[in-house]
């Protein structure tokens, strides 16, 4: 996976016409991602991925090309939208490549995708067995201030 950094004065129509081409990198072929959006004139980021195609070049298994994924294999390993689908309650608003059995809004969906993409780290981790689970306990009787 590579990432670019885009200048914030690039044009959003040039930008995304520009990022719906294929990219090739030494035979390797990349293909865009959606670009995270820029906020108070940061730059865009974009994310290429590596996909199982070649230019002028043989695919080696010493080099892990056979590990390579098609966008459409990336797409559900990394953000299975079908996964969710009991948060739903309007589903008219689905359009991706697809998505008649799926049941999760593609607003969530790209918003996963963009946090699955950040390059942030947990600040904190649990362990499973280190965590209990507690009911919550509610009484009418104190009114919440």
């Amino acid at each position: 996976m590579l990432r670019l950094t885009i200048p914030p004065n690039v044009h959003k129509d040039r930008l995304h016409g520009f990022l719906g081409q294929k990219f090739v990198l030494c035979g390797r072929v990349f293909v865009a991602l959606r670009p995270k959006e820029s906020k108070g004139g940061k730059a865009w980021k974009v994310y290429l991925i590596e996909v199982n195609e070649n230019v002028d070049r043989h695919p080696k298994v010493s080099e892990g090309d056979h590990l390579r994924l098609t966008l459409q294999e990336f797409v559900r390993w990394h953000n299975p939208i079908w996964l969710n689908r009991k948060q739903v309650r309007n589903t008219a608003f689905m359009t991706f490549i697809r998505l008649r059995r799926s049941f999760q809004p593609i607003s969530k969906w790209i918003t996963r995708f963009d946090l699955g993409l950040s390059p942030s780290i947990p600040a904190v981790e649990f362990d499973r067995g280190g965590v209990e689970f507690v009911h919550d306990t509610c009484t009418f009787l104190c009114p919440i201030p």
